[in-house]
């Protein structure tokens, strides 16, 4: 059977993270890339964290909270005026380049595509009616449903529905450990290591890894 349904992570594999901070250089100056780099640490390691308590938060509010914690270390103060922007930026985070010709392709072939990230629902849906790819996706599924943060087994257990054959859907994220959490769940997983970083996870191998987007989708 062959694949009919692609699912997608968001933050770090649709939208690009780093694009927030890199849209203020005139207050972060030299510090852009350190605070998106810190931001973006700490609010995966308070997902990790969580799903180890056994507690769940939302994933807009870790943002927010993992923000906060960035500018105090960075010596701007939690209170600082670009606070709000940035926060508002997060819903308006530019694309990658590779992403737009890579969901034509898939819409071209007739295919279902679906977004499925650690943030809430309607947090992606802003996000995606802020950009030139909304119209493109199918669905939207947010591991809010679940309240636990992937890599745990139950939120990739939220594509199962459309799971009647494992060869019918594949999944796609910038993120190894995300990689990493799909495969061990069973699921055809696909790595698009932009950064061409080194595997971390040999024993959970994906399905497939390519640099962009593009080639990712044309390896199914």
């Amino acid at each position: 059977m062959s694949v009919r349904i692609d699912a997608f992570d968001a933050f770090g594999t649709i939208f690009d993270v780093q694009s927030a901070t890199l849209s203020y250089p005139d207050v972060l100056g030299h510090k852009a890339d350190q605070l998106a780099f810190l931001w973006r640490a700490k609010q995966l390691e308070y997902t990790w964290v969580l799903n180890s308590l056994g507690r769940y938060e939302p994933f807009d509010v870790l943002t927010a909270r993992a923000l906060d914690f960035a500018l105090e270390t960075l010596g701007f103060g939690a209170n600082h005026s670009i606070r709000t922007e940035l926060l508002e930026a997060y819903v308006r985070l530019a694309i990658f380049p590779d992403v737009l010709p890579a969901l034509e392709r898939l819409k071209s072939a007739d295919r279902k595509v679906v977004i499925f990230s650690n943030a809430p629902r309607q947090m992606l849906e802003d996000s995606l009616a802020g950009s030139e790819i909304g119209h493109m996706i199918d669905e939207v599924v947010s591991v809010e449903q679940a309240m636990v943060f992937k890599p745990d087994p139950r939120a990739y257990a939220l594509l199962d529905r459309w799971r009647k054959d494992p060869s019918e859907l594949v999944f796609y994220s910038s993120n190894r450990w995300d990689i990493a959490g799909a495969t061990s769940f069973g699921l055809r997983a696909i790595w698009i290591n932009r950064r061409r970083s080194a595997d971390e996870y040999l024993d959970l191998t994906p399905a497939g890894v390519s640099e962009t987007m593009i080639r990712a989708v044309s390896m199914t």
